[in-house]
């Protein structure tokens, strides 16, 4: 098992409320717009006795989740959380576990949580998902956000019911409990013993009732901000001031994390699970959570350093990245993208692969053999081409090449197959970026090691060469032809495009596509890159002979990029994208006029 670092440093799509001015964007801002969108209720168990829960609905959702809490907390201490999880386009579902918050109590101390089955929070759970939660999602996927105690119940859940989400996140699971060097089997017997006197709903000798001077020194958090908003929270409401355990929660506890971790229960986990451990814990231990991880079919452990337990409750700097690891792995981030996987079944034709198998956000996949890319067909030989029409049903080329390129080596007629010419680049190349491409690939008659020099020399070659040309008029028309055509196919026939490289103006077309399916922005890139495993030996090459022509390290980087691709390009078109029509998706709908209906229409043919 690997253990990861969360990267603190990266850039973050969530930026949180300002710590100095927490509790005033709480009250005014994060309270106000939850209330509003908040469905209420108590589930019934028996009796008068029920669960109180809160449900966030939103239309459109990428998906719902489902937050299952840790020891004396409550549905309130994670509406920052919510607020964030619903901003990023989540719905949410959260319930107060029995004996917190609102929910019923087995004893009369309301600071004490009593429970002689650890088994009954994951069965509450789970009524909780079948009745409430299954029914606000739809046919939606389910993700799991489960931290301390709720991450035992969660990872209890996952083997107990597997089949029902999709990915998990446990964060500072509650696998094992802290002691104080006190041996498990002897606090276990500790219990046992106050059960067998009668005393099982008392609270442990070792804990105390709430106290409301609690400093921030003594508390789990580690925001100052954060842990002052909850404990005002608290004082006002003694629903909220649950503190300790009792004897037999202390002795169930302690039983199902080791159940939980036992080798025959994890591996009966189906789902992606991603476990945050923190450097500063002080309540539960990382051996166990590592045991857990090591054991389960897909797990990741990421290590957080200098927080403490409750990492949901970290200052911004880590907060922040805290949540974009956690979106992204909602996203499917981490989903294979390999050669093998994308390589079409044909040889012959040059960075031949297709878009199909990768996760979208609502859990759907991109549809194998319909959406496929390649570079220039003319030196294709006629029985590939007679394969790619028959093997994947091929109904349209899209050619994205200057007229003077389609001139040079122009398409081979395949019988019943469309050819459509679409240019992305002005024919007259007055942008730099557009004839830095063209000067790539027009200038056949010469060493193509001296003309990517030539271009590198030009100095038109910068990481903004694609948002410049995506920003031309003839990009934005031509990539709005493309997806008219994606739409009017329907779906029933592959549809192929290519440049002549079938890197630059195709790889842009596909992480257009890709983030247009909903596709996550890291999984499209990597797709992107896919072009530097296909082009492994060109690029190789170029390199070689281009250090016989110059000794200059990034003229020799610079025709390695040019004979493949620089994720760093097409990471700044996102960027540029994001920051023109405030979202990728934005320039889907302002820049190219795709409505939101015609969206949803493309995700209904080209996922399943």
């Amino acid at each position: 098992m690997k253990k990861e670092t969360l990267e603190l440093t990266g850039k973050c799509r969530i930026s949180c409320f300002e710590e100095e001015m927490l509790e005033e964007r709480m009250e005014k801002e994060a309270e106000p717009f939850l209330q509003k969108i908040r469905k209420s209720g108590i589930m019934k168990l028996s009796g008068d006795k029920g669960l109180y829960y809160e449900l966030y609905p939103q239309k459109d959702a990428k998906g719902t989740i489902v937050i299952s809490y840790g020891f004396t907390e409550s549905c309130l201490k994670y509406y920052e959380l919510i607020y964030y999880f619903y901003r990023e386009g989540y719905q949410a579902a959260i319930m107060d576990h029995r004996g917190h918050g609102r929910s019923m109590r087995e004893v009369e101390d309301m600071t004490v949580v009593h429970i002689e089955l650890f088994s009954r929070y994951v069965k509450d759970l789970h009524h909780f998902v079948e009745t409430k939660v299954k029914p606000m999602a739809k046919e939606g996927p389910l993700y799991l956000f489960a931290h301390s105690m709720g991450g035992c119940i969660g990872a209890f859940y996952l083997e107990q019911y597997p089949d029902d989400f999709k990915r998990a996140v446990l964060t500072a699971p509650m696998l094992g409990v802290k002691l104080g060097g006190c041996p498990a089997w002897a606090a276990r017997v500790l219990c046992d013993v106050e059960v067998l006197r009668g005393k099982g709903d008392k609270r442990l000798f070792t804990q105390s009732a709430f106290d409301p001077e609690e400093r921030f020194e003594e508390c789990s958090a580690s925001s100052e901000a954060r842990h002052a908003w909850y404990m005002k929270k608290r004082r006002e409401d003694e629903r909220y001031q649950t503190s300790s355990g009792s004897y037999y929660w202390g002795k169930e506890a302690i039983n199902a994390g080791k159940f939980v971790v036992s080798r025959r229960q994890a591996e009966k986990v189906k789902a992606s699970v991603l476990l945050f451990q923190a450097e500063q814990d002080k309540l539960v231990k990382a051996e166990p959570q590592e045991r857990f991880i090591s054991r389960i079919a897909d797990g990741r452990l990421v290590f957080v350093p200098g927080v403490r337990h409750e990492i949901y409750r970290a200052p911004n700097e880590v907060l922040q990245p805290y949540l974009e690891e956690i979106f992204r792995f909602y996203e499917g981030a981490g989903q294979p993208v390999t050669k093998e996987a994308q390589a079409l079944l044909t040889a012959g034709i040059e960075n031949a692969r297709e878009l199909g198998g990768y996760e979208a956000a609502d859990g759907r996949h991109v549809k194998r053999g319909l959406l496929l890319r390649t570079a220039k067909l003319s030196d294709a030989p006629k029985e590939e081409l007679a394969a790619l029409k028959d093997l994947y049903h091929l109904g349209t080329v899209v050619d994205f090449r200057t007229s003077s390129e389609r001139d040079a080596a122009p398409d081979p007629e395949i019988e019943g197959v469309k050819n459509i010419h679409i240019k992305v680049l002005e024919e007259d190349m007055d942008s730099a970026a557009g004839a830095t491409v063209a000067g790539i690939y027009e200038k056949g008659d010469e060493n193509p090691v001296s003309v990517l020099l030539k271009v590198v020399r030009s100095g038109f070659v910068s990481d903004r060469m694609y948002s410049d040309i995506a920003f031309s008029a003839a990009a934005v028309q031509g990539y709005r032809a493309f997806f008219r055509i994606l739409l009017e196919n329907g779906g029933e026939r592959a549809v192929l495009w290519h440049c002549t490289g079938g890197k630059d103006r195709t790889g842009a077309a596909a992480v257009l596509l890709l983030l247009a399916l909903g596709v996550n922005r890291e999984t499209a890139l990597r797709d992107f890159e896919l072009t530097n495993e296909f082009f492994r030996e060109q690029i190789e090459y170029m390199g070689s002979c281009a250090a016989k022509l110059t000794d200059d390290p990034e003229e020799i980087a610079c025709v390695r990029y040019l004979t493949g691709v620089n994720r760093s390009y097409m990471e700044k078109l996102l960027d540029a994208l994001e920051e023109r029509y405030g979202s990728e998706k934005g320039y889907l709908t302002e820049g190219l006029g795709l409505s939101e209906a015609e969206l949803k229409q493309l995700r209904d043919m080209y996922l399943e």
